[in-house]
């Protein structure tokens, strides 16, 4: 039984997931030194500017870097990502920029574990006009009726978490995925369904009963006692995420592009937090 529940009844309120990097991009800053387990980013020409639709004033600003390096700075989301890729588009060849781009990736990558082929399959998506199309293609075709039962609607959201939706101020993105006290009720019907194989909802799950954040942390801190007792709870359901049921998961064509690159990095960041 899980007891992911009972677990979030005496966690204090949670800080904001939405980090602050101020200096995150100054020359020597370990945040922008590979960790152990996360593939190293090197600068390069990006092979994901055929299809970016650059922002006007971006192609215009004589410092493109300082204008993603500010948003950086406040926070990592999709603006700052978004940001990221498309400057690396402004000039392609440019190797100030190549440098800057990799160490924002690094930084981001070392955060969410994905590998760094996912990444740049992400930055592709990101730096195009399809990124918002298909957000919202995706988040309007699993809405579930009015109709339906607690246990559909707590299994939806957890699915719209896992894929990038946004639920009443929730989620939108993998760092957003944390012990926030939504729906608490999911471990709870994971365990009553058998049913339930869906990876991207187990990986929702143990992100939200691993990730306890406070004063601003990237992690959680592995000595405090309720982080030590999430860890005890969920630990066996985080041992059991496989990514080969994810892919296999996501090969069915419901998923667009948009749900995949989501459902890979809230994955790897649920990994990464277990490990």
């Amino acid at each position: 039984m899980h007891a992911q529940a009972i677990l979030f009844t005496v966690l204090v309120p949670m800080v904001t997931v939405l980090v602050p990097m101020a200096i995150l991009a100054e020359e020597g800053d370990d945040r922008f030194k590979s960790l152990p387990g996360r593939e190293v980013v090197k600068p390069m020409k990006p092979d994901w500017c055929d299809s970016a639709d650059v922002d006007d004033y971006l192609m215009n600003t004589g410092n493109p870097i300082a204008v993603a390096q500010r948003s950086v700075d406040n926070r990592w989301d999709e603006k700052a990502l978004r940001l990221i890729s498309q400057v690396a588009c402004v000039r392609p060849n440019d190797a100030e920029i190549q440098e800057k781009v990799a160490q924002w990736r690094q930084g981001y990558i070392n955060l969410i574990g994905t590998t760094e082929r996912e990444d740049r399959e992400a930055l592709k998506l990101r730096a195009s006009n399809e990124f918002e199309k298909q957000r919202t293609t995706w988040c309007e075709s699993i809405k579930p009726d009015e109709e339906a039962s607690l246990p559909e609607k707590s299994l939806w959201e957890a699915m719209a978490a896992g894929t990038g939706c946004a639920v009443s101020g929730h989620g939108g993105m993998a760092l957003n995925v944390y012990a926030d006290g939504m729906n608490k009720e999911l471990g709870w019907w994971i365990d009553a369904r058998a049913a339930v194989e869906s990876e991207i909802t187990h990986a929702v799950y143990v992100a939200r009963c691993l990730r306890i954040l406070r004063d601003n942390a990237d992690w959680p801190d592995a000595k405090n006692a309720t982080v030590m007792a999430a860890y005890a709870a969920c630990g066996p359901d985080a041992r059991r995420l496989d990514k080969g049921k994810l892919e296999k998961e996501l090969g069915d064509a419901k998923f667009n592009d948009f749900a995949r690159l989501n459902a890979r990095e809230v994955f790897a960041l649920a990994k990464a937090t277990a490990d």
